[in-house]
């Protein structure tokens, strides 16, 4: 059973960054500091990104950022937002930076949940602020792939009538 439900994992994750990549491969220049609510659509994918990375880590202490790593890109704006600051303009990350990460987000994904084991999986998810298990934790971070996903397509359709695909498994 346990092979199973870290295939079926390691399944979602892969459909999940391959619809986040189709939105991003999908989205014209001209659109790629287009906003949705308070952040460009770039830094939506990024902040994405940067979350399955870090989350695909035991903790936040043994998380290693890519090289090219940009913290000033990881929160969405919403801090700026609920306090009424104006938000300061971030240099954006190059697409390619950006379909890259998604690559290693995929590399790394295999790697954990093919080491994932019972106990691994039931043990906390190793970020106090989840109070959950590791294993529903993947299901979490699956789900906020998918959140932004709907986001950046829902924005494609709307300003560039270009439609990414529902991708259930690759």
């Amino acid at each position: 059973m346990l092979e199973y439900l870290k295939q079926v994992i390691q399944d979602q994750f892969d459909a999940s960054l391959a619809m986040l990549d189709s939105c991003i491969g999908l989205c014209p220049a001209e659109h790629w500091e287009g906003q949705i609510g308070q952040a460009p659509f770039w830094q939506v994918a990024y902040h994405t990104l940067f979350f399955v990375d870090l989350y695909l880590s035991q903790d936040e202490a043994s998380f290693r950022p890519p090289s090219a790593f940009r913290e000033e890109a990881i929160d969405l704006g919403l801090a700026n937002h609920r306090s009424g600051a104006a938000a300061t303009a971030i240099t954006p990350c190059e697409k390619e930076l950006v379909a890259d990460y998604v690559e290693h987000c995929r590399a790394k994904a295999a790697e954990v949940i093919a080491a994932e084991t019972e106990q691994s999986l039931a043990k906390p998810s190793g970020f106090p602020w989840y109070p959950m298990s590791r294993g529903e934790h993947h299901l979490a971070s699956i789900r906020h792939i998918q959140h932004h996903a709907g986001q950046l397509s829902a924005y494609l359709r709307k300003h560039t009538d270009k439609n990414a695909p529902w991708i259930g498994k690759l």
